[in-house]
């Protein structure tokens, strides 16, 4: 997924990181940890990569809910597993109901 010319992957590097000085512990210099993290990323194309589906079709046991009737959601595929029934689509990646696009949510401190 990371062939597009235009899109290339981005590389994150922390470098070396010294743990007594960066998170404040105060380890002895014989005990003392360095810490580095590294890792590559791109944004994953969307075309071609989706389909909005009827959740009735999907088993309770994979939403966590039983959803409600006519509710869809979008479902993200990337990948080739296809093991089971092609209705239950085990190849999606992930899915999110629709209803929480339409749905304002109101954040409140008690």
């Amino acid at each position: 997924m990371c062939s597009d010319e235009e899109k290339p992957a981005i590389a994150l590097d922390s470098g070396l990181l010294d743990v007594s000085h960066q998170f404040g512990w105060n380890l002895k210099d014989r005990d003392n940890l360095w810490l580095r993290k590294k890792t590559t990323c791109n944004i994953l194309p969307i075309d071609d990569h989706y389909d909005i589906i009827d959740l009735s079709i999907m088993p309770s046991y994979l939403i966590g809910y039983d959803p409600l009737q006519g509710e869809e959601a979008i479902a993200m595929r990337y990948g080739t597993y296809n093991i089971g029934p092609p209705e239950e689509h085990p190849e999606y990646l992930m899915f999110q109901s629709l209803l929480s696009a339409n749905r304002s949510m109101k954040f409140t401190s008690t």
